[in-house]
Formats: C-alpha cells, structure tokens, sequence
C-alpha cells in the first residue's frame, strides 16, 4: 500500500509542484488583499481620529475664548464699579490709589488677552475702557460703561456663536 502510494505520487508529482504553486500564489493573493483592506480600514480609522482631534481642538479654543470672555467682562465690571463708587465726593487719598489701580488692573485685563485679542483690538476696548476711566461726569461714566459693557456682551456672543 505504501508502494502504491509513492509510485503514485512520483506519477503525479509535477501535478503536486503545481498544486503547491497555485497554493503559494492563491495564499499571496489573499494575503495582499488582507493587508489592502487593513490598510484601507486604518486610513478611515486615520480619518476619524483626526476629525476627532479636530473638533476637541475647535471645543477647546472655544473654551479658552469663553473664559478669557468671562474673566474681561468680570474684571472690567468689578473695576467699573469700584470707580464709579469711588470717583465722586470727597476723595480719600486710599480711594484715589484704588482708583488708579482699577484702572490698571482693567487695563491689564484688557491688554493680556490670548485667544479673543482680534475681537478685543477691532471692538475698541481699550479706548472705550479709556473713555470711561477718563471721565469726571458720572452720568457719562455710566453711560460709557453701559455701552462698553453691552458692546462686550454682543463680541462675545457673536464670537462663541451664542448671539440671539
């Protein structure tokens, strides 16, 4: 039986060479095509990472922009105030050095924007910031703050996309 096995396969055995070449093509074959889906399904993978990243970059700078938004508009109320409260009637020499340091603070506020310091040089707010500080009529003062502060609300607003 053993015999009869190994004469046949020394009959066919170039049958059996070409089995093995078609084995070996057909296992490249498939092994190319695994490795172009893998490579396909990475690139998409690829693709979707990075319009993750994208939008996390985008949330974060609107973060960034949101808090530097609120710190602004929180100094420069705190510091309108302290100036309004302080700048008519008699006028200690303490009150005037709070005064000026409001001032300074505001401007400092003003000056050390990062992420929303487009909108805050086109929008003017130092100047108007200056408008307000430099004033000695206190309806104007206040009417300058007014507009200040509603012009501050609106730039942040239509900056975060949240304007009505």
């Amino acid at each position: 039986m053993l015999e009869r096995f190994l004469t046949w396969l020394h009959t066919y055995e170039s049958v059996a060479i070409w089995l093995e070449g078609i084995a070996l093509v057909a296992i490249f074959i498939l092994d190319w095509k695994n490795r172009k889906d893998q490579r396909k399904d990475r690139e998409e993978q690829h693709r979707e990472t990075l319009v993750q990243l994208e939008q996390r970059q985008r949330e974060w700078l609107r973060d960034n922009r949101k808090q530097e938004w609120r710190e602004l508009i929180s100094a420069l109320s705190r510091n309108a105030r302290y100036i309004l409260d302080n700048s008519f009637g008699l006028i200690s020499g303490e009150q005037e050095k709070g005064i000026v340091q409001a001032n300074a603070d505001a401007r400092s506020v003003i000056e050390d924007r990062i992420f929303i310091a487009p909108q805050v040089q086109s929008g003017n707010i130092l100047e108007q910031w200056q408008l307000f500080a430099g004033g000695r009529d206190f309806s104007r003062m206040v009417e300058y703050w007014n507009h200040l502060h509603d012009d501050l609300v609106a730039a942040a607003q239509k900056d975060l996309g949240t304007a009505p």
